[in-house]
């Protein structure tokens, strides 16, 4: 809905509305020029009858329509909508995300394991409301990437940003589950989650995935773990993003199925297997349909200012008019 807070300076459009009648242009039959061809700065090169009226009238309307707009913003004119303000915070859920030189390996289809993980991550950070959001990349080591946060947007553009071998070369599944469950700890969310994405097993770390499993399970977080990946030898080919070395080789071992459902069971959430894009992306809509999210909001009006545009366009109004009075129909000044 557009509304006015001054709309008084609206009546200015009255008498504006007299000078258009009024004016020679505004008369039915009137089809002259306004001018004498003294104001000609070539009397010689002065035009015929006939195209003069036709820059005459777009001079005219946008000298017009430059005027109006000058009213409306005077009027300050705005646009009021009703944005959704949630009545409590939803849940919060940290995606660890494995980003070891085997989430390179390139049987799931065209694309690797680690392109498919952040097609599905983005489009799960799209479907979200109203739940806190985080982020941790591991590898040889563990980093927050992305505190909790409902910037959808910022956390799609980190994720896009996380590559390959950042963490050096290794999995250290139990450092990053301690990792984001001591970040969850520090939220007033209710319910509170972890999604661990990995390929391989934990081979480095300073913190055991058993006691990472005991930290999860006594502050209640609930974690669900994805197995990416098919058994079998596969080809790895992957830039190192620090030297833009390319590294070649095979992944002869898969994710340790009985440590990820360990993870999952014992704290209360589920293991799935992910080897193809669909079953990737239907497991994370499976993942949103068990961590529920809080629905209950109030419509608050949001008040945007509606003038930026319109000093856009009386700018285009302004210089169309002197380039017609004073280049093509060259008017003295």
């Amino acid at each position: 809905m557009i509304t006015f807070e001054y709309p008084l300076w609206l009546f200015l459009l009255i008498p504006l509305f007299w000078f258009v009648l009024h004016s020679p242009l505004g008369k039915k039959n009137s089809m002259g020029l306004l001018w004498s061809f003294k104001i000609w700065k070539h009397k010689s090169d002065h035009p015929g009858p006939a195209w003069p009226i036709v820059f005459v009238w777009i001079s005219y309307l946008s000298f017009l329509l430059m005027m109006v707009l000058l009213i409306l913003i005077l009027s300050k004119p705005q646009q009021i909508l009703k944005e959704r303000s949630y009545l409590t915070d939803g849940s919060a859920i940290i995606i660890v995300l494995d980003v070891s030189p085997s989430m390179a390996a390139r049987d799931m289809g065209s694309e690797t394991r680690f392109q498919l993980a952040q097609e599905a991550i983005n489009r799960f950070i799209g479907s979200r409301e109203n739940n806190m959001l985080g982020l941790v990349s591991f590898g040889k080591e563990a980093a927050i990437r992305s505190p909790l946060t409902k910037d959808y947007r910022f956390l799609e553009n980190t994720v896009n940003q996380t590559k390959i071998l950042e963490h050096g070369d290794g999995t250290s599944i139990g450092t990053s589950l301690a990792l984001a469950a001591l970040h969850l700890k520090e939220s007033p969310a209710k319910q509170k989650y972890v999604i661990l994405i990995t390929d391989g097993d934990n081979n480095s770390g300073e913190i055991h995935p058993d006691a990472s499993i005991e930290i999860l399970r006594s502050l209640g977080i609930k974690t669900f773990v994805i197995g990416v990946g098919r058994q079998g030898n596969n080809n790895v080919v992957v830039e190192n993003p620090y030297t833009k070395e390319v590294l070649q080789g095979f992944v002869r071992n898969a994710y340790n199925e009985e440590l990820l459902q360990r993870i999952a069971y014992q704290t209360g959430g589920q293991f799935f297997r992910a080897e193809t894009l669909v079953t990737f992306e239907s497991l994370f809509q499976i993942i949103d349909s068990q961590s529920p999210h809080e629905r209950r909001f109030k419509l608050v009006p949001v008040v945007k200012e509606q003038t930026d545009l319109l000093f856009s366009i009386i700018l285009i109004c302004f210089a169309v008019h002197l380039f017609v009075r004073f280049i093509i129909l060259r008017e003295a000044l």
